[in-house]
């Protein structure tokens, strides 16, 4: 650099220290202002302990100084400055902003600019950055050269940058990428979290990688599982019909203090039935008994909907007589479940004995339009073909129906009997 060139750009620094900017719209100094000259002022504002006007200046000088734009070295220097300075929310509001442009994520690009600021801190600082805002903008592939990159100069990076990254490409299904990714960071001398390792687990999940998964649990000691990662390994386990270790997790899950939902039942009525061990599940509660866990209505409920669902419904009626026997009453949705589960078995009489006791109890069938309206449909619709008029009346009004149920069911039958007349003449 020229002697002149240096004064220049010490007296251009001088006066931005001093806060005297508008001395820089002096006609022989504008027309001399450069992106090269402010790349240059910056790097001497960046050897300050202390710089309050930079980022003033650097916003400034781009709107109002005619033509100028800040080069992409300007702005990763005032990333930098403003990373030191700890005004981190600036810092990533810039850093987005140019993420955006100039092909950022290309290793030329990022070598060139780890060179213009070499501080490894806070390059491994940014860098990390730009890895969460590519993986947050689901531009995985950018985010893993950035990633790359890192590796290539020694830096390292952030774990909640790893976290980040590792747990887009799990949503990709890019599995085999999840894993090339963990191996490197662990070389690069991260250190694993709980975190890390929910999102490896909920890789392995998706990948039905079940052996994969248990060899994980047995480094983690199924320590610090989350709910959601539960849950993803008893679907997995459910879906490859490993139902032992879909146990042992959902014991596991309890013990955690989680409460699983009725999805989770549902995945684990579904692989013992499709393993014909229907009895299974079953015994599955007299276990919960013995391992000390309560066995509340919201169990019996889940077990009983979906045996009623995949039309197992004698298994539903056992588990039913167990709730029973436990003196657990049961509900309205436990009730239409069933009553809707034995008239598609086509056991009216069943249906009916659910029915006599809804009336006794005062209990209101769920109002599951689709379901109840159907069934309601199909029980009148069949006392009025064999002229049991009575018994359909009774139903109708007797029952507490939800009144939509009731207007829709009289105008289906309004319906009915206006077909029927027009057949007769």
């Amino acid at each position: 650099m020229a002697n002149t060139d240096a004064k220049f750009i010490l007296t251009i620094s001088a006066i931005v220290l001093k806060g005297h900017w508008a001395k820089l719209l002096k006609p022989n100094i504008v027309s001399s202002l450069s992106s090269a000259t402010i790349h240059q002022v910056l790097l001497n504002l960046s050897l300050f302990t202390h710089s309050p006007n930079s980022w003033a200046f650097f916003k400034w000088i781009e709107t109002t100084v005619p033509n100028y734009k800040h080069s992409l070295q300007s702005s990763w220097i005032m990333i930098h400055l403003l990373t030191k300075h700890k005004h981190f929310k600036n810092a990533q509001h810039l850093l987005e902003k140019i993420a955006h442009r100039d092909f950022l994520s290309t290793p030329s690009v990022l070598n060139a600019l780890v060179k213009v600021h070499d501080d490894p801190a806070g390059n491994s600082h940014v860098l990390s950055w730009l890895v969460i805002i590519y993986a947050n903008m689901k531009m995985t592939e950018e985010a893993v050269h950035v990633f790359d990159q890192m590796r290539v100069h020694g830096l390292s990076p952030h774990l909640h940058a790893c976290t980040v990254l590792l747990n887009s490409l799990a949503k990709d299904r890019l599995t085999d990428k999840v894993w090339k990714v963990y191996k490197k960071m662990v070389r690069l001398g991260v250190v694993a979290n709980i975190h890390v390792y929910n999102v490896l687990l909920h890789a392995c999940c998706k990948s039905g990688d079940v052996e994969k998964a248990e060899k994980l649990l047995s480094e983690m000691e199924f320590k610090c599982l989350d709910q959601y990662t539960y849950k993803a390994l008893i679907h997995g386990f459910c879906k490859v019909q490993e139902m032992d270790s879909a146990k042992e997790l959902l014991f596991g899950m309890l013990d955690a203090g989680f409460a699983p939902s009725y999805c989770t039942y549902c995945w684990l009525v579904d692989g013992y039935c499709k393993k014909c061990n229907d009895e299974a599940v079953i015994k599955l509660l007299d276990e919960f008994v013995g391992r000390g866990v309560c066995v509340d209505i919201s169990v019996y409920r889940a077990l009983i909907r979906r045996f009623c669902k995949i039309e197992k419904v004698d298994c539903a009626q056992r588990v039913f007589s167990l709730m029973q026997e436990n003196g657990i009453s049961g509900d309205s949705v436990i009730y239409t479940s069933l009553a809707y589960a034995y008239w598609r078995a086509g056991k009216a009489n069943a249906t009916l004995d659910i029915m006599d006791f809804l009336m006794d109890h005062g209990i209101i069938l769920t109002s599951d339009k689709e379901n109840v309206t159907v069934y309601y449909k199909a029980l009148i619709h069949g006392f009025c073909k064999v002229q049991e008029m009575d018994s359909a009346k009774e139903l109708l009004f007797g029952l507490l129906v939800p009144v939509f149920l009731v207007i829709g069911l009289i105008h289906g039958l309004l319906m009915v009997a206006a077909t029927n007349a027009i057949k007769k003449h």
